[in-house]
């Protein structure tokens, strides 16, 4: 199940959708049913709504928002995991036929994920029971 976001007047309910929207989506990340290639890719949003809930604002697109955590000091713990999220989430949308991920990169990418979360105060959700008969 894919997730949308949806804008809310006050600030404060902004942020806890983010929150939200950053556990479901690791949530997602974690299941080892779902398609090994989209794992990366709800790491990497999950991260994204993580920095949005910290900042408690929402950048208007990923150009505004990568600047942000590239140039803001209060991003600087999570520079550069968010940087590798986000070309490996790019890589697997757009060409994933370069360099499908393997379950190596896609445990690099949950605990990159993870770590953000965790840097925005939001505590990480539970890995589901692993299924014994992961998606490809």
């Amino acid at each position: 199940m894919l997730l949308a976001w949806e804008p809310h007047t006050s600030r404060s309910s902004r942020a806890m959708t983010h929150a939200d929207m950053a556990r479901e989506l690791l949530a997602q990340a974690l299941d080892e049913r779902q398609y090994q290639r989209w794992r990366p890719v709800f790491a990497f949003y999950a991260a994204l709504h993580a920095v949005e809930h910290k900042a408690e604002e929402r950048f208007g697109n990923h150009e505004i928002r990568n600047a942000a955590v590239a140039n803001q000091e209060r991003f600087q713990r999570i520079r550069s995991f968010y940087k590798k999220l986000y070309d490996g989430s790019k890589l697997m949308r757009y060409h994933p036929e370069e360099a499908p991920p393997n379950a190596v990169e896609c445990a690099a990418a949950l605990a990159k994920a993870e770590g953000i979360l965790k840097w925005a105060g939001i505590t990480p959700p539970e890995a589901p029971p692993a299924s014994g008969h992961p998606a490809t």
